[in-house]
């Protein structure tokens, strides 16, 4: 019974070969298994095939999954068990074990897959647009170096990784947020629209005679001196600015309203001269020969007939 078995398989394996050698004049790899037709021992019959009791794969005689026509050999001297390898072949070459990792080395021993470690500095893609130069890490890992954007930077501005494209693109601050434009002598600054908006450091001093301006943050007021200006006095004219910065008038002349017994004098309110008298009993003389004891009396001089 054994026997008429085996000269079936023989049978069947010598129809193969002749299925697959004739197969290999149309397509390389009838099963998509990764196994040229010369060399596959089933060429229809794909990878990861489960094994029967006596531990031959279902439909192949390769026992061990490393697709070697010697397990033939084997089983037509007699063996019945499984040789080396796995129950399931996961794999019949190492294209089936393509893991997608780019830093790995996968290889098919014996209808297992094994994945090892690619060398470091091995190139590869980490699948992240927003990385160049990725390098294997000698541990089975991508790495890279993330796009450095910062040529976009500013004050109310970041450059950023479009993660879709791996480009650069600019990305604004919300308006208000507070910025500085680097110019000392501004300040109060926040972003608007991606631009840093200031206001001027307040170097006014109210003073009509300086000329303020600010220096490396520093304000500085120079004196505009012989610039005309006003004191805000009304019994001042001709007011101007000296060299010290300060607004100074000429006093109003009102001279020519003094007499002995009065003085000439400005009305600070309204900026007009009017006559101040001199306190009473201070000595005079009225210009009468004929009157004695002269003295001010409420701004004249006042004198008496003997």
């Amino acid at each position: 019974m054994r026997m008429h078995r085996r000269a079936s398989y023989l049978l069947g394996f010598a129809s193969l070969i002749t299925f697959c050698s004739a197969s290999a004049a149309f397509a390389f790899d009838s099963d998509g298994d990764g196994v040229d037709d010369v060399f596959d021992v089933c060429c229809n019959t794909p990878p990861g095939v489960l094994v029967d009791a006596d531990g031959r794969p279902i439909g192949d005689f390769d026992l061990d999954c490393d697709n070697d026509l010697a397990d033939f050999a084997f089983y037509m001297l007699g063996f019945t068990g499984p040789l080396s390898g796995p129950t399931t072949c996961t794999c019949v070459s190492s294209i089936d074990c393509d893991d997608g990792n780019g830093c790995t080395v996968d290889v098919c021993t014996f209808g297992a897959c094994v994945h090892t470690d690619a060398g470091a500095g091995s190139s590869c893609d980490d699948g992240d647009a927003c990385t160049v130069a990725d390098v294997c890490d000698g541990s089975g890992t991508c790495v890279g170096v993330p796009t450095d954007c910062s040529g976009l930077d500013s004050v109310c501005t970041e450059g950023v990784c479009n993660p879709s494209t791996g480009v650069c693109e600019v990305s604004v601050y919300a308006n208000g947020t507070a910025c500085s434009d680097g110019d000392p002598c501004t300040t109060g600054g926040v972003c608007s629209g991606g631009t840093c908006v200031s206001s001027p450091l307040g170097c006014d001093d109210f003073n009509p005679c300086t000329l303020d301006a600010c220096s490396a943050g520093t304000c500085i007021h120079a004196p505009l001196t012989g610039n005309a200006c006003d004191d805000g006095m009304q019994c001042t004219v001709s007011d101007v600015c000296n060299a010290s910065g300060i607004c100074e008038g000429m006093e109003v002349d009102c001279s020519g309203l003094d007499t002995q017994c009065a003085d000439g004098a400005c009305v600070a309110a309204t900026g007009l001269c009017d006559i101040v008298p001199k306190p009473d009993g201070l000595g005079c003389d009225d210009g009468d020969i004929n009157t004695v004891g002269d003295q001010c009396i409420n701004g004249e001089c006042v004198g008496t007939i003997p």
